[in-house]
């Protein structure tokens, strides 16, 4: 008997079916291909809130301060130690209560966008879909900038210098807060942070003579970066630069801060950061105070803590002659910095809090030491400090 086979009919009936069953089929399975996926974008932005926190508590051991942490293509720094998919980008800033204030993140497929304050990990289900958003300023792009408009100032720790010096001569900086961080490279000093310790200039500031070191829109490191003496040291201290003779305008310090960290800067930082009138307070060596034209400086007391101690004659308000020429930062100002609460004027070296220098020559003997410059202690607190002594680097700018 003669075998037969299909017929094209029949082939073609059959082909139909299938392709019935696969359009029936495959929207099921595109579905539930996106749940996984949509379901594992939210695993993994979990997963990165809980070890931004984790890594903010390791980062605040010595005193609570607000960081960023962001991933993306480029422009962006200080991401955190985990796993997961590498085209996975994110943004996450924690204030200094330790409370999650805003957090981005994409994947290119799907979304999470938060600015509300205070989140919560459990709050974490509302994900969007890219190809569904309509507006293009809804999407999130994190790459130095969470908004497709790069010209749009968005925030300090992953915005172009050219966005944030356009933000500031144009009077647009809401979006960037005292307190705010990012990193920047130093070259062989490796990666420090820096962050915005003033914004505001008050009358006062309009003053003649008085310092433009507080005044404006001034960023400090808020690590140390290095560690020097301000000075040599010898018993006579009759020669400027030896001891606090000439005060911060003839020390080493000065020097050193404006040849060679200011070349260790990002270049465009560099260029936008402004020649600064500073005035220092002078010691038992000289006469008045003394006045420079600087790109980078050492604070002064006054510009870090408030003596409230209601005494003139002594401490802080006496010891530098320059204190009522400057004014707090705004930085320390809002976080309430006196000569009796000065836990947040603690910056960190390595890994251990550390000393730091100020450019406020002392007016006063302390303790037998009669050439020295005022320095911040490991515990916040204000001291005076011989010259000749190593301690912490950490300077200041101001951009505009």
């Amino acid at each position: 008997m003669k075998k037969r086979g299909f017929t094209l009919v029949e082939l073609l009936a059959v082909i139909a079916i299938l392709a019935i069953l696969v359009i029936i089929a495959l929207p099921n399975v595109m579905g539930m291909f996106n749940t996984a996926k949509e379901n594992s974008f939210k695993t993994e932005i979990k997963e990165i809130y809980k070890t931004a926190q984790q890594t903010w508590i390791q980062d605040s051991m010595f005193g609570n301060t607000e960081k960023t942490y962001s991933r993306c293509k480029s422009g962006c720094s200080n991401s955190l130690d985990l796993t997961g998919r590498t085209e996975l980008e994110y943004f996450i800033k924690i204030n200094q209560s330790g409370k999650v204030t805003e957090y981005y993140a994409t994947d290119g497929t799907f979304q999470y966008s938060y600015s509300d304050g205070d989140l919560k990990i459990e709050n974490i289900t509302d994900v969007q879909k890219v190809a569904n958003i309509e507006n293009s300023d809804d999407l999130v792009v994190i790459n130095g900038t969470t908004n497709n408009n790069s010209n749009e100032p968005t925030f300090f720790a992953t915005d172009s210098w050219s966005v944030i010096i356009n933000a500031i001569r144009n009077n647009n900086t809401s979006a960037y807060n005292v307190g705010d961080t990012r990193q920047i490279d130093l070259a062989d000093l490796g990666t420090h942070t820096i962050r915005i310790a003033n914004k505001s200039t008050p009358s006062e500031c309009n003053n003649a003579g008085f310092s433009q070191t507080a005044c404006g829109f001034v960023i400090e490191f808020a690590d140390i970066i290095d560690s020097k003496r301000m000075n040599p040291y010898s018993s006579e201290g009759t020669v400027n630069g030896d001891g606090n003779k000439g005060s911060w305008q003839y020390s080493e310090m000065r020097t050193y801060l404006n040849t060679t960290i200011i070349n260790k800067l990002p270049t465009d930082l560099k260029s936008i950061i402004l020649d600064t009138y500073v005035v220092s307070g002078y010691g038992l060596s000289d006469s008045s105070n003394f006045i420079t034209t600087d790109k980078l400086y050492l604070l002064s007391s006054h510009e870090v803590w408030e003596d409230v101690d209601g005494n003139s004659s002594n401490g802080i308000d006496n010891a530098d002659t320059s204190y009522n020429k400057t004014r707090q930062l705004d930085y320390y100002k809002n976080l309430n910095v006196t000569n009796s609460n000065y836990s947040s004027a603690v910056k960190i070296n390595n890994i251990n809090p550390g000393y730091w220098w100020l450019r406020s020559a002392s007016h006063y003997s302390y303790e037998g030491e009669s050439k020295a410059f005022s320095c911040v202690e490991n515990t916040g607190s204000w001291m005076i400090n011989k010259s000749s002594n190593d301690r912490g680097v950490s300077p200041a700018f101001r951009i505009g």
